[in-house]
């Protein structure tokens, strides 16, 4: 730093020797470098260079800001940099610079990216060019002396945490091309007075604006039919409206009602139980809903002391934890328009004892009803095509059917096997294995999947110690991740060539698999060393697959290994894929007459017309067969 020094005021001195202006104490200089390994301090200071204290990443055509330094100076961001232009400023680019005070961005920048300057708390102006299209979220997040900021007209989100924390924000224009404002966007704006939300915006998101201490004035426009839980949360605004009213009513949507007691009337004309509306609201013991109600938001009677609730026709979903641990709430009625439940809309409703499920729902989320341990009937219709992650776990109902049966079967589901024990063969009928259909069923030794199975769900076998053995069958096209996961003693698997995806983190844990063999060259195989992982190397600190992957040459399979270092075996070439439709008429559909024209064909029928014969090669022999037509047969009753 002396040497820093002395050069610094050797260029002083030459400066007044040439009757030149001293370089004010003020001023200090923007560098930039290109992103090295090389530490800051080894780089030599030079004033002249005016880019050198930024780090930089150089991309085809343009240039990502990626780094600054950490000295207190006001920032002018240069426009282009070795003749490319700056276009983005990368995530974190300038993340807790404390010491930047002011920064002017180029019009050749058109992204800002997440985290960009948060943690800027001497940051107090920015000037951002109406070419920046893209705000990601948390941006500005906790610039405590930020006092104003223009958003370009062209921003059409603002995104989660944009400008959370900026304290110090009395003011702020929303553009006419915004038409969502995220989570938490203004959320501790202590300063923030009044807001306008231009006609184009038609969500706002939780905690939007949460805890603007000073919020008195909000204008929202009819265009907006989506507001988030707690939007506007510890607000003067929202006090001044719950004085007004125990209901507090925007386009129809209600957001807020927890001053209610008693029994409750919501009043006609909502349209919309807003997210959190009721939530945790204790005083009331019934509530009344509209026909004119649609919609029940997120957590919209979370942890209240309902008894019962009758939803209305004209209702037709039902948000995410809409009636979580509401514990006294013993029954439900469901209208016939309900079309959707959320996902742990029935959480921990531990009174509750019956539901009927109407036709209109066509799948049940992850823990729906979870814990709804006095749950002894349950009708589902047949309508419903899943059934989402410990839906039922912990409830009496599904307890009585594993002792029925220890397969428990919900239209084609296979739900829950885990009281299953020994070698099992899965029913024929199944269609899919559900998520943690036999999670920890430690006394499953090997397992035989039927051909009607097209889908393994998520951690369906997941804990499964003892499985040693699995066949899985040509029928199946997907297979969730964590399916396998903590097998430890299965030793090898093959994964059928109609299988087109193996997702996350599939073998994982699986200590003893020793061969995976691969048949669809181009099976898409979840990009991350943990898909294939059974041991932990305790001297070198890392992860390792000790098995083998085995595949076709130049597969997805080969790449995969090849990328993350693992053994691979060559099946050889990949055979050629049969691409018959059985479409022999060539009217572009596959259906019975294309069956009979086949018939007719093997009968010897002079008058048969084929317009495509490889069309109806199954097998892929170069002759058609009686093989081929049953082959058909079997694709169209599949279809």
């Amino acid at each position: 730093m002396k040497k820093h020094n002395k050069f610094i005021a050797g260029v002083m001195a030459v400066c007044l020797a040439l009757g030149m202006g001293v370089i004010p104490q003020s001023f200090t200089p923007v560098l930039a470098m290109e992103e090295t390994t090389v530490p800051y301090d080894e780089i030599p200071y030079t004033p002249y260079d005016p880019y050198e204290n930024l780090s930089y990443k150089k991309y085809g055509d343009h240039v990502e800001i990626t780094k600054c330094s950490y000295y207190k100076f006001n920032t002018v961001i240069p426009a282009e940099i070795d003749g490319l232009p700056v276009t983005s400023i990368g995530r974190e680019a300038f993340s807790y610079c404390t010491g930047l005070k002011s920064i002017k961005i180029p019009d050749s920048v058109t992204s800002i990216g997440a985290w960009a300057f948060s943690g800027c708390e001497s940051l107090t102006s920015i000037e951002i060019p109406d070419s920046v299209t893209s705000i990601d979220g948390w941006a500005f997040d906790g610039c405590k002396n930020l006092t104003s900021i223009n958003i370009p007209e062209g921003v059409t989100i603002i995104e989660n945490s944009m400008f959370s924390g900026c304290e110090s924000l009395t003011s702020i224009e929303i553009p006419d091309s915004v038409t969502s404002i995220e989570s938490s966007a203004f959320s501790g704006c202590k300063n923030l007075t009044s807001i306008k939300i231009p006609d184009s915006v038609t969500s706002i998101g939780s905690n939007a604006f949460y805890s603007c201490e000073n919020l008195t004035s909000i204008e929202i426009p009819e265009s907006v039919t989506d507001i988030g839980a707690n939007a506007f949360s510890d607000t003067p605004w929202l006090e001044s409206k719950k004085q007004g009213s125990p209901f507090v009513i925007v386009n129809n949507i209600l957001l807020d009602g927890k001053t209610c007691e008693g029994d409750v009337v919501i009043p006609d004309g909502v349209k919309i139980i807003g997210n959190g509306a009721f939530e945790q609201c204790k005083k009331f013991t019934s509530i009344k809903i509209p026909d004119s109600v649609t919609r029940i938001g997120d957590s919209a009677f979370a942890y209240c002391n309902l008894t019962s609730i009758k939803i209305p026709e004209g209702v037709t979903s039902i948000g995410k934890s809409a009636f979580n641990q509401c514990k006294s709430l013993k029954s439900v009625e469901f209208p016939d328009s309900l079309t959707s439940i959320g996902s742990w809309a029935f959480f921990w409703c531990t009174a509750l004892t019956s539901v009927e499920i109407p036709d209109g729902i066509t799948s049940i989320e992850d823990r729906t009803f979870f814990y709804c341990k006095s749950l002894k009937s349950v009708k589902i219709p047949e309508s419903v095509k899943s059934i989402g992650w410990q839906a039922f776990s912990d409830t009496d109902w599904l307890k009585l059917k594993q002792q029925e049966n220890p397969f428990v079967i919900v239209n084609g589901i296979l739900i829950d096997g885990t009281t299953c024990k020994g070698d099992i063969i899965i029913p024929d009928g199944v269609t899919c294995i559900g998520n943690e259909a036999f999670e920890k069923c430690e006394n499953l030794t090997s397992i035989e999947i039927p051909e009607s199975v097209a889908s393994i769900e998520k951690d369906a076998f997941y804990g499964c110690i003892n499985l040693k053995s699995i066949k899985i069958p040509d029928s199946v096209t997907n297979i969730g991740g964590w399916s396998f996961r903590d097998c430890k003693n299965l030793k090898s698997i093959e994964i059928p060539e109609s299988v087109t995806s193996i997702g996350q983190c599939m073998f994982l844990n699986c200590d003893n698999l020793e061969e995976i063999t691969i048949l669809n060259p181009d099976c898409k195989i979840y990009d991350a060393e943990s898909t294939f992982l059974n041991g932990y190397d305790s001297d070198t600190h890392k992860d390792y697959f000790n098995g083998t992957i085995r595949g076709y040459e130049n597969s997805t399979a080969q790449a995969y290994a090849e990328k993350y270092n693992r053994k691979f075996e060559s099946l050889g070439e990949a055979p050629e894929k049969n691409t018959a439709t059985g479409d022999m008429n060539g009217d572009g559909d596959f259906n019975v007459s294309d069956a009979v024209i086949f018939q007719k064909y093997i009968l010897g029928e002079s008058d048969t017309e084929i317009s495509d014969w490889k069309q109806a090669d199954f097998n892929s022999d170069g002759v058609l067969d009686v093989f081929d037509l049953c082959l058909m047969k079997k694709k169209l009753i599949e279809k």
